[in-house]
């Protein structure tokens, strides 16, 4: 395994070496010893007994090699191989009194497989004497409290059995005890009296641990995981009460880690204790200490005492005693020890004491998945719960099953607990997290029947008295809840929910000056079909997607979500300048009912409707008093992709005694930013009872705002790809006649064109002519180096081609990206001495690729026909041409079958839209025409060539493309034809030299080429399901139009009748550049 960096080892060795040394009136009492990889132990090779490291006082290991220590207190028994239990009297590792701290120096330390058995105390004080359960890794005691026994009375401050383990490459802890061994003797994996730290271990794992009592890993009081490298994972440990991971009567904090990961951890009791004299041995931490075994297992040199070993100065460094101290509790009463030791649940993570705090922070990313509990907390349990996200954290599929179960996530328990969570720098999600109730046995029709159980989506549940601290998250981040949140209201005589205390949602964090504008989501959209009820079945009642929060909620800054049919029932709502709350059709805010009084109704007259599509930033944080009653919003957003198949309108009910419902403002949000995608914007509708917000009285008080345009009730859409209209919205009073008061919103969609998404806009067809233009042209250029000093009569030859031509995007030009190979045959002849006659044929197959959505496929079959004509007119040197001019006219054509494929993805794509794969096939036609006249002068005196060559050239490409349909009508496109016709006039000179030794030459050429006449590419498209209004022009890419070419060759003799040749060719444009080869021979007879 590769260790860490060396620079973790130092630190570690130097802050750890300075740490663990215990100063008392100058003298240091900590025992030092040297770990190496002597120490390891595997008892599946070995017939020695494992001596477990036991020590009276405080301990420093330093390792010094990789330590593991696997199958220890199993006894071989037959050739099977099975094992029967004996179990170590003792843990690996076991500090009776005092501190254990392992300093690893980038090493490992593992234990895999270990049995312990139970022992029976010495002389124990009340309750009567029962077997002490012993973990199979590490123990430590102390004589301090911050444990549970009652009847400690010691009080000395310095050995208070707290553990450290740090610097280590690899720590685990896995199958302690064994699969196939008992539970009841195994006290998990490491059990401490004080606390547990790991801090800068490269990874951490703790896997498959058991424990008959709490925390099937670690229990502790207090439990540190900080700054671990890599990676920590508690997966498949289980506790018979609670933590199915962690333990801990006092905090627990993960902070600052790479990796976190807890993951099938169970815990399975189903009852809690109320009363401490009923506990259990193991809850019970005795004044009388098992002696310590005196047996250690055997020393190597090597591990001699560290003082021995280490610098004195090291040595002599205090131990700083406030690292590992435990708040000291001179007396427990009954009733303390009964908050304690509540067996809480929690299937990974449970603290119990109602004053300890769960802190979760600043962890790159964070999962707790399918972890499960019998009585509340599926992940966590908690009194108090700090959760603030540096990466994302996942909450999945998560459960509690009892008849009463609580928090398919999170359980909130005690009094006064409360719940922070914050999205700092990633996403915070809840989703498949559920409360299982399943119901005792009922008596019916004289037969025992067990009712099956119920499964209900859950993700946080907080008791009576616990509160919802803070919801808040950082612009571009999110809460999302896909599980809803469940509270009681305080139980407690004289409190009522106007005086509870209030959650304010992105509230900005007064020690930091953090401000707070990200998304808090409540969203029923991953509920599935059999679990979702209409509104006529009382969807208020479906609890797979009502939250309910017993506090005064306000709405402090961003914005705050209900999507796909949430309720959310909160005792009063109110809401800051500058927040936005986002309501789908069929999402419902209310308050609870009352049985008396009646409900006043409050909305904006119909003159106020605005289109956005993000929400703006928080301006004010006004204090909202406890006090507030009803629903007041300053700004509501209805999410227009709702609207494209939800029937159920947005729903804002008061329903408490005297409670009044205000709206005072409206406006439309595309929450995905792209529901105009939809074809139900491709026509005028409208959409009636959007909106509705319903009192009991018939009386109104309406907030009049005035427009900003002059009429207000029309608004257009901020800019957006897919179908644009005019949006013009209606107030109406519903059910007038019987006076129950409720207001209603009416929005009518006007449409008026429709603007393509990049995805959707098709470049790639007509930018197919190009690479049928890019390929002609290389192959004119092979054409061209196969009659280059052609010296027989007639001939045959063949080459192979490769082309690439890169366009970068420009404008709304789209990149494109052309590549091709192919091979050419042909034959050639002189006709006489003055004239040559070629004929080729040619096959090329391409790929063409936008960089988006869409690939092309092309195979192109073609034929050339090339005239050669050498001229010695003597009038030629009025021109100071001495040389014979040669002319060459060269005509080709090519036909192209393409295949295209486009698999657009949701980026552009309406809410719960997935694009089917598209495909279409249609021919390209391409005709080139080219003239040139050179003339070769020779250049005697020239070390370099023998001779150049001017030419001047005329070339003109035409190519058309035919027109097609895709095959899928509902999302499907029709490309109407489309043509390219380029002009160009190459101007050049040609180099050549002879090798004198061999019967070989090569070129160099440059060539200056512009464009004169150019007819760029461009279809005209439009949606097959929607010909007349989603149409739209697809512009091909546009080449710059001047082209510098740089082209270099070879040509060798291999015999007299076996020419061999290959060529080079480099353009460059403004905004792209092509480059093709081409190798080949010819045969001369």
């Amino acid at each position: 395994m590769k260790r860490p960096p060396l620079w973790l080892l130092l630190s570690s060795g130097l802050a750890l070496t300075s740490s663990f040394s215990f100063a008392n009136g100058g003298e240091t009492t900590a025992e030092n010893i040297l770990l190496s990889s002597k120490s390891s132990y595997d008892g599946n090779i070995t017939n020695q007994e494992f001596s477990p490291n036991t020590k009276t006082s405080t301990t420093n290991y330093y390792v010094i090699g990789n330590v593991m220590i696997a199958n220890a207190g199993l006894k071989p028994t037959n050739a099977d191989l099975k094992t029967i239990e004996t179990g170590l009297t003792s843990s690996c590792f076991f500090v009776s009194n005092g501190d254990l701290n392992f300093i690893g120096n980038g090493h490992s330390l593992n234990f895999y497989n270990i049995q312990t058995k139970s022992i029976q105390n010495g002389n124990p004080p009340p309750p009567p004497p029962s077997p002490q359960l012993i973990p199979a890794a590490i123990e430590v005691k102390g004589s301090s409290v911050g444990t549970t026994d009652i009847h400690i009375q010691e009080t000395s401050p310095k050995n208070i059995g707290n553990l450290s383990v740090q610097g280590f490459s690899n720590f685990s802890c896995m199958f302690c005890p064994p699969l196939n061994q008992t539970t009841s003797s195994t006290l998990g994996a490491i059990k401490t009296t004080g606390s547990s730290t790991f801090i800068n271990n490269a990874y951490l794992t703790f896997d498959n641990n058991r424990s008959p009592e709490n925390g099937g890993a670690i229990s502790s009081s207090g439990i540190t995981i900080e700054s671990s490298l890599l990676s920590t994972t508690f997966s498949s440990n289980s506790s018979a009460k609670s933590g199915g991971a962690l333990y801990s009567n006092k905090n627990i904090t993960i902070s600052g880690n790479r990796r976190v990961v807890f993951s099938k951890n169970i815990s399975t009791q189903t009852t809690t204790v109320s009363n401490p004299a009923s506990l259990s041995s193991d809850e019970h931490l005795k004044l009388e200490k098992t002696p310590a075994d005196k047996e250690t297992f055997p020393k190597a040199e090597s591990e001699s005492s560290i003082d021995a070993v280490l610098p004195k100065a090291i040595l002599n460094i205090p131990l700083s005693s406030q690292h590992f101290a435990v708040p000291l509790l001179a007396s427990i009463s009954n009733q303390e020890v009964s908050q304690v030791t509540t067996l809480c649940g929690g299937g990974a993570i449970c603290s119990g004491a109602s004053d300890s705090m769960v802190t979760l922070e600043n962890n790159g990313y964070l999962m707790f998945t399918e972890n499960s509990s019998k009585t509340q907390g599926g992940a966590i349990c908690a009194n108090k719960l700090t959760l603030s996200s540096g990466g994302p954290v996942l909450f999945l599929n998560n459960s509690v099953e009892s008849s009463s179960p609580k928090g398919g996530a999170i359980a909130i328990m005690g009094d006064s607990g409360t719940c922070s969570i914050t999205a700092d720098r990633g996403n915070i999600i809840f989703d498949g997290n559920t409360i299982i109730t399943t119901s005792a046995q009922q008596q019916q029709a004289e037969k025992k029947v067990q009712s099956p159980p119920t499964t209900t989506r859950n993700s946080i549940d907080l008791s009576s008295g616990c509160t919802l601290k803070d919801l808040r998250a950082k612009s571009g981040y999110g809460i999302f809840f896909y599980d809803p949140i469940t509270s009681e209201p305080p139980k407690a005589a004289g409190k009522s929910k106007e005086n509870s205390q209030s959650l304010n949602i992105n509230n900005p964090d007064s020690t930091n000056a953090s401000v707070y504008t990200g998304a808090i989501v409540f969203s029923g959209e991953h509920v599935s079909p059999e679990n979702t009820v209409s509104q006529e079945e009382a969807l208020t009642e479906n609890l797979n997607v009502k939250s309910k929060i017993s506090q005064p909620v306000a709405l402090k800054a961003g914005s705050l979500a209900l999507r796909s049919r949430a309720i959310l029932e909160v005792n009063s709502f109110s809401q800051d300048a500058g927040s936005l709350l986002v309501m789908d059709l069929g999402t419902t805010l209310q308050t609870p009912k009352t049985t008396t009084g009646s409900s006043i109704l409050k909305t904006s007259s119909s003159k106020d409707v605005t289109l956005s599509a993000s929400v703006p930033s928080a301006t004010t944080h006004d204090v909202t008093p406890a006090s507030a009653t009803g629903i007041t919003i300053s700004s509501l957003g209805i999410n227009v992709g709702s609207m494209i198949n939800e029937s159920h309108p947005v729903t804002i009910k008061a329903q408490g005694t005297s409670e009044t419902a205000t709206v005072t403002a409206i406006s439309l949000v595309d929450s995905s930013g792209n529901s105009y995608e939809s074809p139900n914007f491709g026509k005028n509708k409208t959409f009636n009872n959007v909106i509705n917000i319903s009192g009991t009285p018939a009386s109104h008080i309406l907030s009049v705002i005035s427009g900003n345009t002059v009429d207000s009730t029309k608004q257009v859409p901020l800019p957006h790809y897919g179908y644009q209209g005019t949006w013009t919205v209606t107030w109406s009073d519903a059910n007038a006649k019987s006076g129950n008061g409720n207001k209603t919103v009416s929005l009518s969609w006007e449409e008026s064109g429709y603007k393509v998404n990049p995805e959707r806009k098709g470049s790639l067809i007509p930018n197919t002519l190009w690479g049928n233009f890019s390929d002609i042209r290389a192959v004119h250029n092979l054409i061209e180096n196969n009659l280059h000093n052609n010296q027989r009569c007639l001939g045959f030859w063949a080459s192979g081609l490769g082309n690439f031509l890169h366009k970068s995007s420009s404008g709304d030009r789209q990149k494109f990206r052309h590549n091709s190979g192919g091979y050419s045959l042909g034959i050639l002849g002189k006709t006489n001495k003055d004239n040559t006659l070629s004929v080729s044929f040619f096959q090329i197959f391409s790929s063409n690729k936008d960089f988006l959505v869409s690939k092309n496929s092309a195979t192109a079959y073609g034929t050339s026909l090339c005239y050669q004509h050498t001229n010695y007119w003597k009038g030629w040197s009025c021109l100071g041409i001495t040389s014979p001019v040669t002319l060459n006219t060269l005509l080709s054509y090519t036909y192209a079958s393409n295949r295209v494929k486009t698999e657009m993805t949701t980026t552009y794509a309406p809410a719960g839209v997935t694009y089917p794969k598209l495909k279409g096939d249609w021919g390209n036609n391409t005709l080139a025409v080219e003239c040139e006249g050179s003339t070769i002068i020779s250049t005697p005196c020239s070390r370099i060539f023998d001779n150049y060559a001017p030419f001047l050239k005329l070339q003109l490409i035409y190519a058309h493309q035919g027109d097609f349909q895709e095959n899928d009508s509902t999302y499907g496109r029709y490309f109407d034809s489309s043509s390219l016709t380029n002009l160009s006039l190459p101007l050049g000179i040609r180099f050549e030299k002879h090798s004198k030794k061999e019967n070989a030459s090569y070129n160099l050429t440059l060539i200056y080429s512009p464009d004169v006449i150019r007819s760029n590419p461009e279809s005209h498209a439009h949606l097959l399901n929607d010909p007349n209004v989603a149409k739209w022009v697809s512009k091909g890419t546009n080449l710059a139009r001047q082209a510098f070419i740089l082209r270099t060759g070879n040509r060798y003799m291999y015999s007299p009748n076996i020419l061999l040749l290959g060529e080079f060719n480099f353009e460059i444009r403004g905004s792209s550049h092509t480059y093709n080869v081409n190798l080949g021979s010819k045969i001369c007879f």
